[in-house]
Order: C-alpha cells, then structure tokens, then sequence
C-alpha cells in the first residue's frame, strides 16, 4: 500500500451510521480496490477497515502479479485469497478477513463478463458456501455471500440442477436465519434467483425446494415428531421460522411454478383458522403479490376457498381498518381471477362474497368502507351476467304461477344490496346508494323483478327530513339511476303512484333528469292520465276556495308536461306511437301557450336524436363514451341507422301539419316566444320534403311582398315618412314573414336560398328599424350555413358587392 495515500484520497461519507455500505456501487469502477479505498478509508467501523485492508492488499497483489487493475483481476485475487480460507476450516480461519473478501466479491461478480462466471464461478461459489457456514463469520460478510451466491447462480450455467441445487440450498437455508438483516438479504436474493429462472426447467426443481421448506417448517411448528422435531423447544422457534418464512413467500410465490404454488396455498386455509393476527397479515399480503400477478395460475377451487374463508372471518372475527381494507381489495382481485379461470364454480360462492362486502361496509373503518364499495362495483359490472339474471327472472315468473323453488344467485345478491340500506348502515348510506345505483343499471328493465323493495326503501326516505337525513343528493342519484333502468313506468307501478301530490311529488324533478330510453306511449297514457285528474281536481279546489291547492295542483300539471322531452329521450316507440303523440302536440300548440315551449324542446329532441343515429358510422363509437350510464347506451344502441329512418320517416309525415300550426303560432308570438319556436321549425324544415318546404317559403315571400307593398302605398298615399298603426302592423308582419322563411333553410333548395338572400339587401337599407334587426339576424343565419356560403357565388348579387353596400361590416353581423 506505500503507493495509496488514502489521506489524499476523497472521502464520501456514510449516509446512515451503522448502515453497510451499498457495494453495488462499486460495481462500475474502473479500478475497484482503488474506488473502495476512496469511499470508505475514512470510516472508522470495524467492518469498513477490514475491507480497505483487504481492497489495499488484493490492489497490491494484482501489482505485483503485472496485470492491469481491472475487475476481473481484483475477482482472481479475491478468489485466489478466499479459497485457502474456506478449506482451512472455521476453527483456523480469520472470519474477519473472510466477512472482508466476501464483501470485495459482492462488489467484483455483478462487474464480471458473464463467459467469467461461467467458467471460473463454480469453485469461487462453493468456497462462499463454505465459508458461509462458519458460525464466525461476521453478519456483514453472510449478506455479502449471499449476495455472491445469487450473482453467481443468476448468470451462471443453469442447465443443470443437480449442479445449482447445493448453491441454491444454502441462500433458501438462510431464508428463516435469526438475523433480521441476512435474512431480509437472503429474501431478496431468492427473488433474483427465481427471476433468472423464468421459463426455464430449473423453475420447477427450485420452486418444489420451496414447497418443501415451508412444509418442513410447518411440521415444526405443528410440534411434530417427524424428521427428529418432536422436542417441545422447537415449537415456538418453529412458528417463527414460519413467519419468516412468509414473509419470504411475498415475493417469491408470484415467480414459482404453478404446481408447487399451489402446494403451499392450500396450506394458507389452514394458517388461517388460527386467527394469529401476524399470520394473517402475512396470508393477506402473500395473496395481494399473488392475485397482483397476470402470470400466476392458481387452482380456482383452490384459490375461491381461500376468499372465502376469508370472507367469512369478517363477521366471526373482530378485525383492524387495515385488514378489513385489504381482505375488501382481495375479494375484489382474488374473485374476479377465478371467475375467469372457472366461471361455474365462482358463481355460486358470489353471495357469500357480496354478504362479506356488506359487513365490511357496515364497519367503522372509512377505508376498508371505501375498498368495499370499489369491490362491489367490481364485482357487479364484471360477474353479474345475462344468463344468472335471466335464471333468476324465470324462476320469479315461475312462482307467480305457483312452482315453489329456492332462491337464485341473483336473488341473493338482491337481497343483499337491499340489506345495504337497513338501519345498520345508515353511516355509509351514500355508499349503498352508489351500490345499488350501479346495481339498477346493470339489471336494467330486470331490476324492477330483482330489486323492487330496495326502490321502495329508497322511497320510503324521502319522507326523512333534512335534519335526520344528509344523503338527498346520492338519494336521488340512486332513484334517477331506478328510473333510467327499469323505466318510469315500473317505477310509477311499484311505488304505487296514480296520482301526485305533497307526498309524492319529489319524483317529478327526478323522473325529468333520468328518463331514457321509455315509450311515447308512457307519456300519451300514463302522465297524461295523472295531468287529467290533477286538472279535473282543480274546479272543485276553487270552489271550496282552496286557491293555495289549486294553484299548486296547476303547477303540478305544467311539472307533469315537464317530462314530455325526456319522454321524447331515446324513446323505443316513435315509430309506432307518433301519430297518436301528434294529434295531442298539435292541439296543445294551439291551445295552452304556456306548453308550446315544452312541445318545441320535444320535437327538437325527437328529430335531432334521430339525425345523430343516421350519422353514427360506428357503434363503438357509443360504447366508448365512458359518460354514458349503461341505460343510456342501451337506449342509445337501439337507435339504429333503420329504426332512426323510420322514426323520421313518421314525423316527416306531420311535417306540414306542424310547419302550419308553428307557422301561425310564429307570425302572432312575441320575441321570446320565437326563441323556442325558430328552432323547431328549423329542425322540422331539416327532415321535411322539399315541396312542402318550399310551399311554406313561398307563400311566406308572396306575404313579405305583399306586406311591402303596403307599406310603400301607405308612404306614397301620405306623402311622407309618418308611422301609423297600419304601418307598425305592416312592419311587424314583414319582420315575422322573413324571420319565418330564414327559419325554413335547412329545408330549402339552392333556389329558394338565393330567393331569400335577395329579399335580405333591401331590408338591410330599410328605414324602419325593426327590419333592420331582423334583416341582420337573417343574414348572420345565412352566413352561418356552411352550405350557403360554399354556394355564395351563385347569388344573383355578388356578395362582395352585397357587403360594400352594408352600412356594417360582416364581421358586426357576425359578432
């Protein structure tokens, strides 16, 4: 060492006093001796000193051999000075020295050519063995062996077992040492030997030695007198090589081979029927590594035991947050991988599983509640399927006709989501509500079979106050998910609701919000036949001078027309039932103003949903919609580009009826009335035979002449710009007259557009403001259409020269 001044060297000191130094770090060093030297020379451990001596003296005897300070030399000196060493015995060697080139080693093999290890590492490995069994070698130098040894196996020659399994022996030996840090080492070296032997046949040996130690250590545990372990002492030091054991199995059991994994899970069942919390937890997170892994492949029977027992340790056992939490995220994995390894099997165990998410539910602990309700929904999207609700619906009809039968799965598991709103719950009720929610869409129509009383207990606490209830909101998410899945008809059926009320009538906003997918006819006789009875109990009110009730009971009817455009939401009927529907918009058109609004939003809705099932090229394109509830994707997906066809088809055949009614309604509505009655024309217009759009258009100019006409005689006959009334009136007609026709484009021809386009120029220069307003706002709609400025060319009045002539710009008009 003359030549090493370690005092000019610098010096890197330790991150945690008393740690080992992470030798891994050496690793890459050019020279190795010489990096260790830097790093460590200035500690003042034990175990630091001894390994600069020996880095100072393998650096000096690669000098003096003549070669170069690489790794690969450093390796032969170490390996040259371990070797007499391990065959002089433990009693004639230094530990010190040993523990020292042990830990020079760990930093030399990871560095080495892999065609070294293979040629030179088997003697070097048998000598780390041996020197490993020596009681005086220091904790430091095992760890560092250890690590040897699993370099070492990794990257060597793994043909053959019979040759790696003496090696491998004394690193799965070291598994359970008494020393907390060799064996944490020794569990993390197994790990990195399992790793190298993915797909390989040494796989199999290597896992069976595993299967096997935990058996033996079972055995002692067990105070069996097998195998010499009948002495009474063992016990206790038999458990907790059991413990440690696995804890060595969290990251080795997902890297076994199938058979032998198996081996030691059917053990687990038994494990844990002891109710040994520290045992427990040890199973729990073995399962979790298990049930994480996509490679692993269990026996189903075999793994579906294990969830439920423990399942059914939930109610029999008292239980921490934590274990709770994660029994909740193991049912969620461990159930959901034996449903697709062995479907049949699964299914009839699933109640007991969902019976344990609802104790688990129940419990005080906000995240095992919390992994409950993930595991419910889970389980619920992924396992319920068409053919157990479908069993379940048979065997219900079945009874009604008198054949006696137990229960189906599906029914279970109902009765169960309906426990989740008992009393016991109260605590988590939002919890149950996002539950039995995602339950009612799953089920769809079926729910109204399967979960009837849950929708009558979610009734039933509406009428809880405020004060005693602080779930209204999740409440009513949960019904509107009821309604959007059984229909609201199912629902008016089983709450039993004839007629509305105080008692009843916090189901009106919901039935509004959630309604899709029902029928026209729903509306035609159901609400409808409610709104009659309301109107006919309104002249009775005011006779006896109940004028509050009365007016409530009007409100209650405008509420009831309130659900006519969710009515019109997807509905599966349009092309049966819109005649019927039309007779009654029509009269209401003309007759209740107050409605039209209504009616308008209506037939928009109808025709817009239709137009969008046309253009729809791709039904994935629905199913990707991860805002879609599974209600509104099956209404959705019955829109089909035929039915939407004929859906149209049957609107189209009122179009001119509608276009007529909306056309008298237009030309007598004030401003805002024409916010909602512009749209609907547009959008009847757009699905309308062009003749009859046309007509409607041309007799709309001939009115627009004629009214201009008018008011050109009236200005001549006066002889000045004077207003009168007739004037006014002449005004207003050909404002309403050109808004009318320029709410036809969508259904006009190029033709008829350009018509309008001519009658929007003089209007522009008009001296009567109105005009002006209206001839602008047309004349943004006009340039709003894609359609019409991609034909601005044809116009009989260039439209450079059109906007030349504007007193604004087209950028106003447009803003």
């Amino acid at each position: 060492m003359a030549d090493v001044d370690m005092e000019e060297l610098p010096q890197t000191p330790r991150s945690v006093a008393g740690d080992d130094p992470d030798l891994s770090l050496f690793s890459g060093e050019a020279d190795l001796a010489a990096a260790i030297l830097a790093r460590l020379g200035a500690s003042r451990r034990e175990d630091d000193e001894h390994l600069c001596a020996t880095a100072a003296s393998l650096a000096q005897t690669v000098r003096d051999s003549g070669l170069p300070a690489s790794t690969v030399a450093y390796y032969g000196a170490a390996a040259a000075a371990l070797g007499p060493l391990a065959r002089a015995g433990p009693a004639a060697a230094d530990s010190h020295v040993a523990g020292a080139l042990l830990a020079f080693l760990s930093a030399a093999i990871p560095a080495l050519p892999t065609a070294v290890v293979r040629s030179r590492g088997r003697e070097v490995a048998d000598d780390v063995a041996r020197v490993l069994e020596f009681p005086s070698t220091p904790d430091s130098g095992v760890r560092a062996g250890v690590r040897c040894l699993a370099h070492l196996i990794s990257a060597g020659d793994k043909s053959s077992w019979q040759a790696v399994e003496p090696l491998y022996a004394v690193v799965l030996r070291l598994v359970t040492d008494d020393r907390p840090k060799v064996r944490n080492q020794s569990h993390s070296c197994l790990r990195d030997i399992l790793l190298s032997f993915q797909r390989k046949a040494i796989l199999v040996p290597a896992s069976d030695g595993i299967a096997r130690c935990f058996e033996r250590l079972l055995l002692l545990a067990g105070g069996s007198n097998d195998a010499n372990t009948g002495s009474a002492a063992e016990g206790p030091k038999g458990a907790k090589d059991v413990i440690h054991m696995l804890d060595a199995l969290k990251c080795c059991l997902p890297l076994m081979a199938s058979k032998p994994s198996n081996t030691i899970l059917k053990y687990f069942t038994a494990l844990l029927g002891l109710r040994q919390p520290i045992v427990t937890k040890s199973i729990l997170e073995n399962l979790h590594a298990v049930g994480d892994s996509p490679t692993v492949q269990l026996k189903p029977d075999m793994l579906l035991d294990l969830m439920c027992s423990l399942g059914m340790s939930v109610s029999t056992e008292r239980k921490s947050g934590d274990e709770l939490a994660s029994i909740a995220r193991l049912l969620n994995i461990g159930t959901r991988k034996v449903y697709s390894q062995n479907k049949h099997i699964f299914v009839v165990k699933l109640p007991l599983v969902f019976t344990s998410l609802g104790d688990i539910l129940a419990s005080e602990f906000e995240e095992a509640r919390f992994c409950a309700v993930e595991t419910f929904k889970g389980l619920i999207d992924n396992c319920i399927d068409e053919n157990m609700v479908s069993q379940g619906i048979d065997q219900i009809k079945a009874r009604h006709q008198g054949v006696r039968s137990n229960p189906t799965v599906i029914e279970k598991i109902c009765a169960i989501l309906e426990g989740l709103l008992d009393v016991r719950c109260s605590d988590v009720w939002d919890k149950s509500f996002l539950v039995i929610s995602l339950a009612f869409d799953t089920l769809g129509k079926s729910s109204s079979d399967l979960l009837p009383e849950a929708l009558k207990n979610l009734a039933d606490m509406q009428n809880m106050s405020d004060d005693d209830f602080s779930f209204r909101k999740q409440l009513n998410a949960c019904l509107g998910s009821a309604i959007s899945a059984m229909g609201p008809k199912n629902v008016l059926d089983i709450l039993h609701i004839q007629s509305i009320s105080v008692e009843n009538e916090w189901i009106l906003p919901i039935l509004e919000r959630h309604i899709v997918g029902a029928s026209l006819q729903f509306f035609l006789r159901d609400i409808l036949g409610i709104v009659r009875a309301v109107e006919k109990s309104i002249p009775k009110l005011l006779k006896d001078d109940k004028l509050f009730s009365a007016k409530r009971a009007e409100g209650y009817v405008y509420s009831l027309w309130s659900l006519l455009p969710s009515c019109c939401n997807y509905p599966c009927d349009t092309s049966s039932s819109f005649r019927v529907l039309q007779n009654v918009l029509c009269d209401t058109l003309q007759n209740q103003p107050d409605l039209r609004g209504i009616i308008c939003s209506s037939i928009q809705i109808l025709i817009k949903q239709n137009k969008e099932a046309l253009s729809i090229t791709n039904k994935e394109d629905i199913l990707v919609d991860a805002e879609l509830s599974k209600s509104e994707r099956r209404a959705k997906e019955r829109y089909t580009k035929e039915s939407a066809e004929e859906n149209l088809k049957e609107i189209r055949a009122f179009s001119s009826k509608f276009l007529e009614i909306l056309c008298s309604i237009f030309m007598s509505s004030s401003k805002d009335a024409i916010g909602f009655l512009q749209p609907a024309i547009s959008e009847i217009a757009s699905i309308s035979d062009k003749d009859v759009v046309s007509k409607f258009f041309l007799d709309a100019i001939r009115k627009l002449l004629d009214a201009t006409k008018a008011v050109n005689a009236q200005q001549v006959n006066d002889g000045s710009m004077q207003i009168d009334d007739n004037s006014n009136t002449n005004n207003m007609t050909r404002a309403l007259l050109l808004e009318f026709a320029a709410s036809l484009m969508p259904g006009l021809d190029a033709k008829s557009i350009n018509v309008l386009f001519s009658y929007v120029k003089p209007a522009i220069k008009d001296s009567d403001s109105m005009n002006q307003k209206r001839a602008y706002k047309v004349l943004s709609m006009l340039l709003k259409d894609a359609e019409f400025i991609e034909r601005k060319f044809r116009c009989p009045v260039g439209i450079d020269d059109f906007v030349i002539a504007m007193p604004i710009s087209i950028k106003a008009v447009q803003a």
